[in-house]
């Protein structure tokens, strides 16, 4: 795995784990999950 390809996205997913608290509460996914799926959408979106 690429470290620092992952922890650009951790932090990009703490940006928006800021930007929006709600995906901090327990949900049907993890914190984990939801962050990287939210991630992996805001990185599709900046590349496009």
């Amino acid at each position: 795995m690429d470290g620092g390809h992952l922890s650009r996205r951790d932090k990009e997913a703490n940006k928006l784990l800021e930007a929006f608290p709600y995906l901090k509460d327990p949900g049907k996914r993890s914190k984990r999950q939801e962050a990287m799926s939210v991630a992996a959408m805001a990185d599709s979106t900046i590349r496009g």
